[in-house]
């Protein structure tokens, strides 16, 4: 097997991990090289960053966000092609990515909750629906964006509420209003909304955290996850930070609507990696 590159690329992160038939070589992190946040040039500019060898890599597998659209993926594989020009490059979705090392070649459904939300189908060899995905605006419920934005238009205005605002002001040095406009004013708000999630981790037990994340995880079932044909009869499988750190609302929704959970995949770059081993072609 040459020695590969292979990249899991969100929202926020980028993970990249050099590896052969054997073993990991090396690991980084870096920004996000999400198309529909960052320009081509930025794109390339971050590429051109990577300290990695160009001669020793024959081969770049690129999973990322932004890359549902043909000329999307064919741009990034020719911006890869162009850093690593001793290498095959290829670039694929990010949701691909997250059924194959969810599902390896097996069939199942795969929730995806990290800075958004998506979901899919998988035949074992190919995504064949995706349900979910609108962006932090239009839905995306139950990602990072979106838990983040209904803490603070949802759970602060009860009088139960005191002593949370006290905390997020502890916290975060600014009250939730204010939280809200800077973070609406940002050039990525479903970034800044996302950086909540920590803050909401700790206080899920406060009952207005509590009750606002299983509100939008469980809508996060009702809108993408439970429309998928034969959900309670094959395995659902969940990745992203969110399903990771909030995994307990994530198995009791499961349990109350019948469906069997599969593995729970905080990144999937590391079982991309054993994937790709197993499956060297």
């Amino acid at each position: 097997m040459p020695l590969t590159l292979i990249a899991d690329s969100g929202a926020s992160k980028t993970d990249w991990i050099v590896f052969d038939e054997n073993r990991v070589l090396s690991r980084s992190t870096g920004p996000g090289m999400n198309p529909n946040t960052k320009s081509w040039i930025a794109i390339k500019n971050l590429l051109s960053q990577i300290a990695i060898s160009t001669k020793s890599v024959k081969r770049v597998l690129f999973y990322g966000a932004g890359l549902g659209k043909e000329e999307n993926r064919i741009m990034m594989a020719g911006l890869l092609q162009d850093r690593f020009p001793s290498a095959e490059a290829e670039a694929m979705t990010d949701i691909l990515g997250s059924a194959r090392a969810c599902c390896g070649k097996a069939e199942g459904i795969v929730g995806i909750l990290g800075t958004g939300s998506n979901s899919c189908y998988f035949d074992g060899k190919a995504i064949v629906k995706t349900i979910g995905g609108k962006g932090w605006k239009a839905g995306d419920e139950g990602g990072g964006a979106d838990i983040g934005k209904h803490l603070l238009s949802d759970c602060f205005s009860s009088p139960d509420a005191d002593n949370l605002r006290k905390q997020f002001i502890t916290s975060f040095g600014k009250s939730p209003e204010e939280f809200q406009k800077e973070a609406l004013e940002n050039d990525n708000p479903n970034f800044a909304l996302t950086g909540l999630a920590p803050f909401i981790r700790i206080h899920s037990g406060h009952i207005l955290v509590k009750a606002m994340v299983e509100s939008r995880i469980g809508l996060f079932f009702s809108e993408t996850v439970l429309l998928h044909e034969r959900v309670k009869e094959i395995p659902v499988h969940f990745t992203g930070s969110i399903a990771w750190n909030f995994r307990e609302f994530v198995e009791r929704i499961c349990r109350k609507n019948s469906l069997r959970p599969g593995k729970f995949v905080s990144a999937p770059v590391d079982d991309l990696v054993t994937f790709h081993q197993e499956n060297p072609g």
